[in-house]
């Protein structure tokens, strides 16, 4: 997940190819907002201009959160003089800002290993377009604690895509992201001098002992549990089992496009 509170089009338009396709750019504030409480986000984009009230809470992180600092002055001018059209390109490009973004962000290892150990236990890549929502879900799970505001980040109603899932065979969105949600509450829980409350908050809840009874009932794990090894494997296992079978994952390749951002 990228923050980019950013309001020049061109260079707005030029970080979202640069980023990677299976993860969400975030530029509205409410958005931001919501991501630096509860996301995991792996680098911000700002402009180095910018003193805007979420611009200053981004900085205000210091190493919390990796900053990469442009100048959309310096590109307006680039665009305006005659002779820098090569120039221009280049500080444009989505290959050398991609590049760029890469050096300055912090590696999401977790999420990348999560993702690696599904495919393993279904015994096949994953889906791209399942890439596409796991990722998302593992990076910001409050936020898409709601069926609503998966659909909302698809850019379709909550009906059109429940209904995109039912003609492809597939369960209901909820059934992924709730996993998903629970395979990160795991993840969470296994760091060191994690408690129940920051795990709930990160997952959305409004208190320990809510958070506590929904992945009780969802896992039949107690948290305790769920941050072991074994616990996450038999949670892994199960979704496997029960919502990655093979006909299901061809299926998730014929879905899209969905959670996958065009080039």
């Amino acid at each position: 997940m990228i923050l980019a509170p950013i309001k020049d089009p061109s260079l707005l338009s030029a970080v979202r190819r640069a980023s990677l396709p299976v993860e969400d750019v975030l530029v509205e504030t409410e958005d931001v907002l919501r991501a630096l409480r509860g996301g995991f986000p792996r680098v911000s984009i700002l402009e180095s201009e910018s003193d805007s009230m979420v611009a200053r809470l981004i900085r205000s992180k210091g190493s919390k959160l990796p900053i990469l600092e442009v100048a959309p002055s310096d590109l307006r001018n680039l665009r305006s003089a005659r002779s820098t059209v090569l120039t221009r390109q280049i500080d444009l490009d989505p290959v050398r800002l991609r590049r760029m973004i890469e050096q300055v962000a912090r590696p999401m290892r977790w999420v990348d290993g999560l993702l690696r150990d599904l495919g393993r236990a279904a015994g096949r890549p994953l889906p791209l377009e399942f890439r596409g929502l796991a990722r998302r879900v593992l990076e910001f799970p409050s936020l898409y604690a709601r069926t609503e505001e998966v659909a909302r980040h698809a850019g379709l109603t909550p009906g059109a895509m429940q209904a995109r899932f039912r003609r492809r065979g597939l369960p209901s969105p909820f059934a992924y992201t709730v996993r998903l949600r629970a395979l990160c509450a795991c993840e969470l829980l296994a760091r060191q001098d994690a408690t129940t409350t920051w795990v709930g908050y990160r997952m959305g809840y409004s208190s320990s002992g809510n958070f506590c009874r929904a992945f009780l009932n969802l896992t039949g794990l107690r948290p305790s549990e769920g941050a072991t090894v074994q616990g996450r494997l038999a949670l892994m296992t199960g979704f496997v089992a029960e919502l990655m079978q093979a006909a299901q994952l061809k299926e998730w390749d014929r879905i899209g496009p969905l959670f996958v951002r065009a080039a």
